[in-house]
């Protein structure tokens, strides 16, 4: 859905957009629950989508808008903690696994973008390759080629009308020598 907004020329805000929403979404979710179910995992979607969509940075934006949205949930639980650095802790280990996911899909993108253009180039390269394959029947006398249709063609005819070769002619020096023989 969101590859074929974009496809239609839709501006990487829209996207930055929907990753806020769905993180909003989760972080109500969060709010509701008071941080007795965990719901951390449920922020990635937002992630994935800003880091695919829309790029390493906008990745890295939602991350750290999803351990801020987080941590706020986190505090207005109230629960307690053995210790008043233990939220702290927490979001910072949510934030390198955020990060890290980030760093990894962006990477993936890289790779398969890469992937993406050398198909291309190969496909292009393959359309403007011309191959004679198979078994040609030739004369053995007059070196014609006989065509699908039957008829029988140059050679020189022949492999230009079926390939992006195109042919000059001269004169081989072996050739040379029994023509000039012959004329003495």
């Amino acid at each position: 859905m969101v590859k074929e907004l974009l496809n239609r020329g839709i501006k990487k805000h829209y996207v930055i957009l929907l990753s806020i929403a769905l993180s909003l979404i989760v972080y109500f979710m969060d709010i509701l629950t008071r941080a007795r179910f965990g719901f951390s995992i449920f922020y990635i979607p937002s992630i994935l989508i800003a880091t695919w969509y829309a790029g390493r940075w906008y990745g890295l934006g939602a991350s750290l808008a999803a351990t801020l949205l987080w941590f706020i949930a986190d505090l207005a639980s109230g629960l307690p903690y053995l210790h008043p650095l233990v939220p702290y802790w927490n979001a910072g280990i949510r934030m390198g696994f955020y990060t890290m996911i980030v760093l990894l899909l962006s990477a993936l993108k890289s790779e398969y973008e890469q992937r993406e253009r050398l198909i291309k180039e190969l496909r292009t390269a393959m359309e403007n390759l011309r191959v004679l394959r198979g078994l040609l029947p030739i004369c053995a006398w007059c070196k014609k080629i006989r065509d699908d249709s039957g008829y029988w063609k140059q050679l020189e005819q022949y492999v230009e009308e079926h390939s992006e070769a195109a042919f000059t002619h001269g004169i081989c020096p072996e050739c040379m020598a029994r023509v000039e023989k012959e004329e003495s």
